[in-house]
């Protein structure tokens, strides 16, 4: 559902071109919310969309690391709506729902597409 402003979040949710994600609602840095994540937990990791592989998504989070998040035909994919993986382009800036491994990757529940990084 979409929700108007940020709400509290992750800090990694934050710092990423003012997205957020608390199980409630993920808000685009312009301030009017976006689609977002119904229950459960906060984001696993959030940034800007580096590079798309196949059902992968690399994201350069709010400290420069690279997070590599997989996903499957059950993630749910939003891009102020409803979408698919397709959607997603580099520059964009995503909040990732999941859980990370011991490897360092996260396997996507949900990833919200907050649109095209406007910043530098």
């Amino acid at each position: 559902t979409a929700g108007t402003g940020a709400t509290a979040g992750t800090a990694a949710g934050a710092a990423a071109g003012g997205a957020a994600a608390s199980g409630g609602a993920a808000a685009g840095g312009g301030g009017t919310g976006r689609a977002g994540f119904a229950g459960g937990a906060g984001a696993a990791t959030a940034g800007q969309v580096k590079l798309i592989d196949g059902p992968n998504i690399y994201v350069t989070d709010a400290t420069g690391n690279i997070v590599k998040v997989t996903t499957s035909d059950a993630s749910r994919i939003t891009h102020t709506g409803a979408g698919t993986i397709n959607d997603i382009l580099p520059g964009d800036t995503v909040v990732v729902q999941g859980q990370k491994g011991a490897d360092g990757i996260v396997s996507a529940t949900a990833v919200a597409d907050t649109g095209a990084n406007t910043g530098n």
